[in-house]
C-alpha cells in the first residue's frame, strides 16, 4: 500500500489532441492516436482504459486536473507540450493555465519547433520561456510539415547546437528528447538514440531526459546511462509493463538500474494514453522477480521506488520537497482530496449509466 509520505512527480502529462477534423485531416495523426492507444491497451487494468471514443478526442484541462491530482495521488506533474505535422498536439497554452491554477502543482516544458532554420528554432525557443516560462524543452527527433519529412537530430551542429547551446543561456536545462518509440508511421532511425552521445558530450551542462527511454534499445540506453551523468530517462510509456508484464519491466528498470542509472529514473504516465494511479500503485508494489534477481538484476529498494515515483524528479528541477509538500498539502486540491478520497478513473466528463 502507498504509504502518505511517498511524494509523486508525474514527469509527463499531456494535453492531447486528437480532434476528428485533425485525424479526418491526416493519416498519420489518425496511425499516432492508433499507435498510442494499441501502447497501453493489454497493459492496462480495464476499469482504467480510457473509451476509444473519449481517447480520440481534445483532452480538456479539467480532464487533465481530475486525472492528476483528483483520480491520483500525484503531487505535481510536469507538462509536455509538443508540435507535431503542423500543429498543436499538446497545447502549450492548456499547460500554462494548468500552471496557472495550480503554480506549486506544475512544471512547463516548451517544445522545439520544426522549423528548418537555427535562428528561428532560438526565437521560438526564446518566445516560450518570456511568454510561458519554460523549464525545458521536449524534443521530438522526426516531423512531417508541408509534404515533407523534417529529422531533429540532436547532434546536428547547424540547427541543434546553436539551440542548445541558447537553451543554457536562458536557463531551460533539461532537454526532453523522445527516443525509442517511434510515433504512428513515423521511421524507426530517427528514435534510435546515438545522437545522444554527442549532445550530452558536447553539453555537460545541460540535462537530457530520454522520453520512453528502455522500451526501445534499452542496451544503447543503458550504456548512455553509464557514460553521461546527464542523461536521465522518463520512464512513459515503459513503466506500463509494470502492471501486466513484471518481467519485462524487471528487465528494463534492471538494466538501467545495473548502469548505475537508478537516481535517474523518472516517472511519468503520459496521461491521457495511460491513467497515472494504476501505474504508481502497481511500481509501489514491484518486486524484481526471482528469476531476474538471480541473474544480477538489483532488487528495487523503497529508497529507488521513491526516487522514481518523485524524488528523483524533484532533484532534476532542485525541488525542495518537503517546503513544496508543506505547501501542496493544504491547497484546495488536498482539501478535495480528504473530504472525498480519490475519484473514480476518467470521471471527469464521463456520462453516468
Amino acid at each position: 500500500m502507498l504509504h502518505d509520505d511517498v511524494f509523486i512527480a508525474d514527469g509527463l502529462s499531456l494535453a492531447i489532441d486528437y480532434g476528428g477534423e485533425a485525424r479526418e485531416q491526416s493519416e498519420l495523426t489518425q496511425a499516432m492516436a492508433d499507435k498510442d492507444l494499441s501502447v497501453v491497451e493489454g497493459l492496462v487494468p480495464s476499469e482504467f482504459l480510457l473509451e476509444r471514443d473519449r481517447y480520440q478526442q481534445a483532452f480538456s484541462l479539467e480532464a487533465l486536473i481530475d486525472t492528476l491530482f483528483l483520480e491520483s495521488p500525484v503531487d505535481i506533474t510536469c507538462f509536455h507540450s509538443a508540435e507535431l505535422y503542423g500543429r498543436e498536439y499538446s497545447p502549450i497554452g492548456i499547460g500554462a493555465e494548468l500552471r496557472r491554477r495550480h503554480p506549486d502543482r506544475t512544471l512547463l516544458y516548451g517544445a522545439l519547433t520544426s522549423e528548418p532554420d537555427a535562428d528561428a528554432r532560438i526565437a521560438e525557443l526564446e518566445r516560450q520561456v518570456d511568454e510561458f516560462g519554460i523549464v525545458g524543452l521536449g524534443v521530438r527527433p522526426w516531423d512531417f510539415i508541408d509534404g515533407s519529412p523534417r529529422e531533429l537530430p540532436l547532434h546536428d551542429r547547424e540547427l541543434m547546437y546553436p539551440v542548445l547551446e541558447r537553451c543554457g543561456e536562458l536557463g531551460v536545462t533539461v532537454i526532453a528528447v523522445h527516443k525509442g518509440l517511434p510515433e504512428g508511421l513515423a521511421p524507426m532511425d530517427p528514435y534510435r538514440p546515438g545522437d545522444l552521445d554527442y549532445a550530452a558530450r558536447d553539453f555537460p551542462d545541460l540535462q537530457f531526459e530520454v522520453v520512453h527511454g528502455g522500451y526501445g534499445m534499452l542496451e544503447e540506453t543503458a550504456s548512455q546511462m553509464d557514460r553521461y551523468p546527464n542523461v536521465w530517462v522518463n520512464l512513459e510509456a515503459s513503466m506500463l509493463y509494470v502492471m501486466r508484464r513484471p518481467g519485462k519491466f524487471g528487465r528494463i528498470v534492471g538494466a538501467l538500474a545495473r548502469a548505475g542509472g537508478a537516481d535517474r529514473l523518472l516517472f511519468g504516465s503520459g496521461v491521457p494514453s495511460a491513467h497515472p494511479r494504476p501505474v504508481i500503485e502497481a511500481m509501489w508494489d514491484f518486486e524484481m522477480p526471482a528469476g531476474l534477481t538471480r541473474r544480477g538484476y538489483p532488487e528495487l529498494s523503497e529508497q529507488t521506488k521513491r526516487g522514481i515515483l518523485g524524488l528523483n524528479f524533484a532533484r532534476l528541477h532542485g525541488i525542495d520537497v518537503p517546503e513544496r509538500l508543506s505547501v501542496i498539502r493544504d491547497d484546495d486540491i488536498a482539501h478535495i482530496v480528504r473530504a472525498e478520497g480519490l475519484r473514480a478513473p476518467w470521471s471527469h466528463g464521463r456520462v453516468p449509466a
